[in-house]
């Protein structure tokens, strides 16, 4: 299921994601809406230096340069001006630093958005698709049927995992 996190995958996913970047502990993670911080904890007890913020991703509350990694974990989609959030992101990492994305997107879409990406300052060197992940989310978490999930509006809806690195 999810964890105690709130997004499909949960921390294994995140532990994952966080694997693939080959940065290590103790680097500084920046959770982009955080929510309860699951994934924090989580990071610090991998090692990491983990912060969270859950509000405001369009105005990070740090330094330019802060962090080794920044996190967006089924956030991203739901900010209104995203390419503001991910911009806050490029200004917050440092110049080797990685974006870690895991969110929801239209599986017709995904190149623009890994146009908007780069248009913000990242060059994706991974993705990986974890719809099925999605689905499993909505059959347990909200008593959705897979059946629907396929036969419904929602077939082209598909959950994925993108790494980035700031160029």
């Amino acid at each position: 299921m999810t964890d105690k996190t709130n997004h499909p995958g949960g921390l294994n996913l995140t532990r994952r994601a966080v694997r693939l970047t080959g940065v290590f502990p103790p680097a500084r993670v920046l959770d982009i809406g955080c929510g309860e911080g699951a994934s924090v904890n989580f990071l610090k007890k991998l090692g990491y230096q983990a912060l969270g913020v859950s509000e405001n991703a369009e105005k990070l509350p740090f330094d330019a340069e802060t962090f080794e990694i920044a996190l967006f974990e089924c956030v991203l989609s739901c900010i209104e001006n995203s390419e503001f959030a991910l911009s806050e992101a490029f200004r917050v990492l440092k110049n080797d630093g990685v974006i870690i994305i895991s969110d929801i997107f239209n599986r017709n879409f995904i190149g623009e958005f890994l146009e908007k990406l780069k248009n913000c300052g990242f060059e994706a060197f991974f993705t990986e698709d974890h719809t099925p992940a999605l689905v499993t989310y909505f059959a347990e978490l909200r008593e959705f049927p897979r059946e629907t999930y396929y036969s419904g509006n929602l077939e082209n809806t598909g959950y994925f995992l993108i790494l980035g690195r700031k160029i």
